[in-house]
């Protein structure tokens, strides 16, 4: 289950995005996730509305 979200979602294609930022000081090019999003509802779902929730991954449980 995704933290974040209530209940369980339809199966289906959803895009998922993350942010990250650049992490200072390195010798190389590095960067740090910050935040990830699900669009919502699933791809496969024709919808006039639509909705980017945040995914909380410290609180996800695995299957």
């Amino acid at each position: 289950m995704l933290g974040g979200l209530e209940g369980k979602l339809p199966a289906g294609d959803y895009d998922i995005d993350h942010d990250e930022e650049l992490i200072d000081g390195m010798s190389w090019l590095a960067g740090r996730r910050v935040a990830t999003f699900i669009h919502l509802p699933a791809r496969t779902v024709k919808s006039q509305t639509s909705q980017l929730v945040a995914i909380d991954l410290a609180n996800s449980k695995p299957r």
